[in-house]
């Protein structure tokens, strides 16, 4: 939950440095979803809670920019996945970047830009 993490992020004298994303723990196949949220930090902070601070290791990335409904992109993930494939790539747990807040498109999902990255060997 988004709010409840930038309170964390604030509370432990953290500013956001970017837009919230998620990590997606469960295989595409899941009825549930794993998922991580996260919030980009101007520095690491210390452990609050539930909120727990992290870091990505540097690494290559595929990227769809997906403009959309979120729960419309599996095509997104299709399409990284398939040409990972086809390279023979190994992949790593997809994340989401939530660059447009739906609200302030007033619910046009279509102007709502999500990147859909997959990290690959």
């Amino acid at each position: 939950n988004f709010p409840a993490l930038f309170e964390a992020v604030g509370k432990s004298g953290g500013q956001p440095a970017g837009a919230p994303l998620a990590i997606v723990h469960s295989p595409d196949t899941a009825q549930v979803f794993d998922i991580e949220w996260c919030i980009p930090t101007t520095k690491v902070l210390t452990a609050s809670g539930n909120f727990n601070p992290g870091t990505f290791p540097a690494g290559k990335l595929l990227r769809v920019d997906y403009y959309g409904p979120y729960e419309k992109t599996g095509a997104a993930y299709a399409a990284l996945f398939t040409y990972a494939a086809s390279k023979k790539m190994k992949t790593g747990k997809p994340r989401e970047i939530y660059i447009t807040d739906p609200m302030a498109e007033n619910g046009k999902m279509d102007r709502v830009l999500t990147i859909v990255l997959l990290p690959v060997e």
